[in-house]
């Protein structure tokens, strides 16, 4: 039991150690208070605000500062505002409401810092580029050598316990008005606490962040974000010895994408390590370990490890693509020794290996035409090769098949990443479809793109990279739909090396109808120019087509082809060597470069076209090329009721095409025509009706002389049967040439029955009116063939005519032709007769001279004289039963008639004449009555009349005969009877003009 002395020094201890603690926390209460009335607001802006403002150079304001010291160390800042220097749109750079800080005294006795909280409340940044591109988060500040501080850092052997770091309701603004970029960050809140060991140098941090509201403006038009939060919960170990930091939780939400992970990472001084990072959204992995060293030509190692479902991943991504994208991508891949810093260089020193697996891929975009779909396929990848195997591909119903092998990639690959002009390694690749539709896969470009390309055209010139490369290709497809028409077998197989194609096989089948290429293209000089007009080509062609195919292609390029009917096959064997350049600028200037070597058949028959009215039955033959010869073999054409055989040759025609523009040619051209019957009725109707053919052939005509071009042909006609309206020609032989501009015609000769017509002469088309003459030979034709083929005076006059004469005329045009013709020669007529015809009907009903309505002659003969327009007939003559016939005028060809006829009967039968005053028509000297007549009219109507001048003549010449006599008779008489006898005389004057009217009454 203690004493009460006891008892009172136990008490004065107590009241002691009050009396010491209250006078201790007296003296802390006191000096905080102290201490905050010295640091006072006003003391703590003038020592906090000058610095702030020489180290940000801006304006800094502050509304409250003040210190705490009850609890421990605390500040407090209120209303802080960074303000935006002078041309930014943002007011203030940087402000926030509020910023607490509560740190533990005693624990820095200890040296330990124990932050109870720090808190940010309402923080409001905004980041601004103005339209000249300044940055207000610019400082003019000079760094300090990071290292030594990272080195004293070290050094500091503290303890920091941050309880509480926390944000609240934070805003961050990012604005670029050159680009009119705009991010806003709203809604910003963390809470995390961090612990650092400075004993055991560790560093434990763990917490949670948030951002409510992610809005991002001004992206590219392809590139849009979804309405965005985003999380992030973390929990890291960061053993600052050993330089180990590890993610043992990192949780990462961004809108509906979730990622949850772990991260193991060993930073060393001078490498980066991630000793392994596993991921997982939804049922996707990744894994990764990746070493990074030497930081100053950093080296990359790294093997990766993938598992993607595309559809659920690219779901929940917060950016909004044109893009579906569905299955599975899964990759194996380890990467070592890739050099970062020479990356271009040091590729074929990398070692990479691995593969990477296609599973069910489907792609889907506005841009593209189709649907990607059901990709499935191995992509391996060694040291020395890649390979893709059985690569399969969806591309709407279709699916292609492929496989490619690269040997030595990595070659390969450095060389086209530093455009060198020859490439390593080798490409082998083979692609095969059952069916593929090619309108699905094909894009038109944009008009405003295409308008880029060309303003760009010069640059991509020069920016045209096409290096040499070796691949060997294998192609082959089923069937190929292009712009609604079915292509089938198509195969292929070519190698390029060296700048060379060469195509072993290319063929396409169409029905019945196939086509195949195959040959050599240079394009070396194309692929250093980027011009493909230097592109050079040794091709053959061997094609097998339906005209009905070329046809349908034909109305695709244009609907007037529909009005085209043909059948039949055309056949080409072709070699073709040339340059692009030569066929592309002025083709005919370039023919002798261009090499055509080959054969091309047509056998086509039931053709109509609409320039020509009638239907050509069959048309077939062969045109031949080589070097220096163009020959068409055994051209045939057969129509309704003609057919015509052709052979063509044309010498060097490469110069003989060349010089047409040019007017001149050393070529020739050999002709040969045959017929075993041709009809000119039927080939005319074959000729194209218009109203402009006259001025058509009139202009022709004028630059005829300037067109054509001066080459030699020379033809051979053969035609057994000639045709034309009433006239039929047997036998007909035509050998003619054109030299000079001349056609020269050396013989021409036919048949007509029993007779014969022969010609020849010159055609001058040098000139600028044609001209042409000759000489004309009618030997024993039928007159009236020729009558009634040229004239409408038909079925009147018969006999055989035999005419020499000498033809010529102008113009090309047939009313020009016929306008100027010009014929003179002498005709015969040895036996022949006239019937039906007025001047028969006439005589006999005055005179019932002829029996049976015809007139009998012979020796028929006369000049000929064609000029004008008009067939003059002079001095014709011909003997007849009853007489001399004697006539001579002209007709028009339009069949106008201006004839005198004279038929002088002889005496014997002009004896037997009922005719009064039979001596008024008596022929001079003679008893033998002497009939004339005018032939007017035309010849389809003639117009017939007596020819009475020379009978009254003779009629007045008699009665003025008999008054002479009479008044010779009264010269003894007395003036009284000769008055009588005047007067007597003129009443028989008056009674002789009535009866010789009598006798021509109803004639003239």
């Amino acid at each position: 039991m203690k004493t009460k002395i006891e008892k009172d020094s136990a008490v004065s201890i107590k009241r002691l150690t009050i009396y010491l603690l209250l006078t201790i926390l007296a003296i802390l209460i006191g000096g905080s208070l102290y201490l905050k009335s010295y640091f006072n607001s006003d003391k703590l802006e003038k020592m906090i605000i000058p610095k702030l403002e020489e180290t940000l150079d801006r304006e800094v304001v502050i509304e409250d500062i003040s210190l705490k010291f009850l609890s421990g160390f605390g500040l407090r800042i209120d209303g802080f505002k960074i303000l935006n220097s002078d041309g930014f749109k943002e007011e203030y750079l940087a402000q926030f409401d509020t910023f607490n800080l509560d740190v533990a005294l005693l624990p820095l006795l200890h040296k330990e810092i124990e932050i109870k909280e720090v808190s940010l409340i309402k923080p409001i940044i905004a980041l601004e580029v103005n339209q000249s591109g300044d940055k207000n988060y610019q400082f003019g500040v000079e760094h300090k050598n990071i290292e030594n501080n990272s080195k004293e850092s070290s050094q500091i052997g503290l303890d920091l316990n941050l309880d509480k770091l926390e944000i609240v309701d934070g805003r961050v603004r990012y604005l670029d008005q050159s680009s009119k970029l705009d991010i806003k960050l709203d809604n910003i809140e963390s809470r995390s606490s961090i612990l650092l060991n400075g004993r055991e140098e560790r560093l434990i941090t763990a917490g949670e962040s948030q951002i409510g509201n992610i809005v991002m403006l001004g992206l590219a038009d392809n590139l849009r974000f979804k309405d965005l939060d985003f999380n992030l919960e973390h929990q890291l170990n960061f053993d600052l010895a050993e330089k180990v930091l590890n993610f043992e939780k990192l949780n990462l939400s961004l809108g509906g994408f979730n990622l949850k992970s772990s991260l193991n990472l060993l930073l060393g001084e001078d490498s980066l390590e991630i000793k392994e990072f596993n991921g997982k959204a939804g049922d996707s992995t990744i894994g990764l370990k990746a070493k990074l060293i030497d930081f100053s030509n950093p080296k990359l190692a790294l093997d990766l490890k993938t598992d993607l479902k595309l559809k659920e991943l690219l779901a929940k991504l917060p950016i909004e693509l044109d893009l579906d994208l569905v299955g599975q991508l899964s990759s194996d891949i380890s990467a070592k020794n890739l050099k970062l810093k020479e990356f271009k260089s040091s590729i074929k020193e990398s070692n990479l290996k691995g593969n990477l697996e296609l599973i069910g891929l489907s792609l889907a975009n506005n841009k593209l035409p189709v649907e990607l779909k059901d990709i499935n396929g191995q992509i391996k990848v060694s040291d020395k090769e890649l390979t893709v195997d059985n690569l399969v591909v969806g591309i709407a119903e279709d699916r292609i098949k492929g496989s490619l092998l690269v040997v030595a990639w990595k070659e390969m690959l450095t060389d086209i990443i530093n455009q060198e002009a020859s490439l390593g390694g080798n490409l082998n690749l083979a692609l095969e479809a059952d069916t593929l539709n090619l309108d699905k896969l094909i894009v038109a470009d944009n008009s405003e793109e295409l308008a880029d390309k060309k303003d760009k055209k010069e640059d991509n010139k020069k920016a045209f990279y096409l290096p040499d490369f070796n691949l060997t290709a294998n192609l082959n497809i089923g069937t190929l739909a292009y712009q609604g028409e079915q292509y089938q077998n198509i195969a292929g197989s070519f190698n390029i090396a060296e700048f060379k194609v060469k195509i072993d096989k290319l063929e396409v089948n169409k029905g019945d109808s196939k086509a195949a290429v195959s040959g050599l293209v240079d394009y070396e000089e194309f692929a250093k120019a980027g011009d493909s007009n230097q592109i050079d080509a040794n091709l053959n062609l061997d094609s097998d087509l339906n005209l009905a195919l070329i046809k349908k292609e034909l109305e695709r390029l244009d609907p007037k082809f529909k009005d085209y009917q043909f059948a039949g096959r055309i056949e080409a064997d072709l070699r073709t060597g040339f340059s692009v350049k030569d066929v592309v600028k002025e083709p005919l200037d370039n023919l002798d470069k261009i090499k055509v070597l080959g054969d091309i058949s047509l056998s086509g028959e039931r053709i109509r076209v609409p320039q020509l009215t009638g239907e050509i039955g069959s048309l077939e033959g062969t045109v031949a090329f080589d070097d220096k010869d163009l020959k068409l073999l055994d051209g045939r054409i057969n129509l309704a009721e003609s057919d015509l055989a052709a052979k063509v040759s044309i010498s060097d025609w490469r110069r003989l095409l060349s010089s047409l523009q040019h007017n001149n040619s050393d070529g020739v051209i050999d002709i040969e025509l045959d017929s075993k019957l041709l009809s000119l009725d039927e080939l005319l109707s074959f000729l194209p009706t218009s109203k402009d053919s006259a001025t058509k052939e009139e202009a022709e005509e004028k630059e005829l002389a300037e067109l054509l071009p001066d080459f030699k042909v020379n033809s051979q006609v053969n035609i057994k049967e000639l045709k034309y309206q009433k006239l039929k020609t047997e036998n007909l032989i035509l050998k003619a040439g054109l030299n000079n501009k001349v056609i020269s015609i050396d013989n021409f000769e036919t048949n007509i029955e029993d007779g014969g017509i022969k010609s020849n002469g010159k055609i001058d088309l040098a000139r600028e009116n044609p001209s042409y003459q000759g000489k004309l030979k009618v030997d024993n034709i039928e007159i009236n063939r020729i009558l009634s083929f040229f004239t409408d005076f038909d079925n009147k006059l018969y006999g055989k005519i035999n005419l020499d004469s000498n033809l010529g005329g102008v113009g090309l045009e047939l009313n020009k032709i016929l306008e100027s013709a010009t014929l003179q020669g002498e005709a015969l007529v040895a036996k022949g007769e006239l019937k039906n015809f007025i001047l028969i009907d006439k005589l006999n009903s005055w005179f019932s001279l002829f029996d049976d309505n015809k007139l009998d002659f012979k020796d028929l003969d006369g000049s000929i004289n064609l000029k004008g327009g008009k067939l003059y007939l002079n001095g014709f003559k011909s003997k007849t039963e009853f007489g001399e016939l004697e006539f001579a005028g002209y007709s028009t060809l339009k069949g106008d008639l201006n004839y005198k006829l004279t038929y002088l009967i002889s005496e014997k039968k002009s004896q037997k004449l009922d005719l009064k005053e039979k001596e008024l028509f008596y022929a001079p000297q003679s008893k033998r009555v002497q009939l004339d007549f005018k032939l007017k009219g035309s010849v389809t109507k003639p117009e017939l009349s007596w020819d009475k001048s020379i009978v009254e003549e003779r009629a007045k010449k008699k009665v003025e005969e008999k008054v002479d006599k009479k008044l010779e008779e009264g010269k003894g008489k007395v003036e009284e009877e000769k008055e009588k006898a005047k007067d007597k005389i003129k009443e028989e004057l008056e009674e002789k003009k009535d009866e010789i009217k009598n006798i021509f009454k109803g004639l003239f």
